[in-house]
């Protein structure tokens, strides 16, 4: 037996509501015009400078290699591990096949 399955008649379509008339969008009228000039927050139309004459700075004298500080990395740990290329050298040439009688070169 279909449980989908009445006798009874559908009822009426529904009526879409009726559309309103859509009204044009609001268009305020143009600001005012402000005077000329960057204004920048400030109430000066230009901002003000100082009267300090443009000095030049004098430059360090040139140093050598020897009187500059050495690099020293900053000490812990690195963000990742690196194996070192002996040791990649070494799980290259051993393997299972040769282990016992692998002979490796030292130099």
């Amino acid at each position: 037996m279909n449980p989908y399955f009445t006798d009874k008649p559908l009822p009426p379509v529904k009526k879409p509501p009726p559309e309103k008339p859509i009204a044009p969008p609001f268009k305020p009228s143009s600001p005012a015009k402000k005077s000329g000039g960057m204004k920048g927050g400030t109430f000066d139309p230009y901002p003000s400078h100082s009267a300090d004459p443009y000095v030049i700075t004098k430059s360090k004298a040139v140093t050598t290699s020897k009187e500059r500080q050495i690099f020293h990395p900053p000490p812990g740990p690195k963000s990742r591990p690196v194996t070192s290329i002996i040791t990649l050298n070494v799980t290259r040439s051993l393997n299972v096949k040769n282990y016992k009688t692998a002979q490796l070169t030292s130099y």
